[in-house]
């Protein structure tokens, strides 16, 4: 990832395996990240992590499909990092695929493709 070092970047999703793999990657690389999740408590030891690290990152409890929230989410990383340079969007519900019917389909490609990011 060269070049994006010190740029300010919101992600959508952080709790676990890609979402917390991709945050932590960034920080990495000296991107400050606002992690924006639906339950601010589930990013908390991320955050922590990345922190102990020399890292920076801000959890936010947001809802991506709310359009007044990521509006909300821009403002917070504007706030405590002075610009926003990229937005990422990690986020999805997982559902198990002998649970998934079209109807969880529809649902996910419908909020995907529809999500404020």
């Amino acid at each position: 990832m060269q070049g994006l070092e010190n740029k300010v970047t919101v992600v959508a999703g952080g709790r676990k395996g890609i979402e917390k793999a991709t945050v932590t990657r960034m920080t990495a690389e000296e991107i400050a990240v606002v992690v924006a999740e639906l339950d601010r408590e589930a990013v908390r030891d991320t955050v922590s992590e990345i922190r102990a690290s020399d890292g920076r990152a801000t959890a936010i409890e947001t809802d991506v499909t709310d359009t007044d929230a990521a509006a909300e989410t821009v403002e917070i990383a504007f706030e405590e990092y002075g610009k926003l340079d990229i937005g990422a969007n990690n986020a999805a519900v997982i559902i198990p695929l002998g649970f998934f019917r079209s109807i969880h389909w529809n649902c996910r490609l419908s909020n995907t493709s529809r999500m404020t990011w």
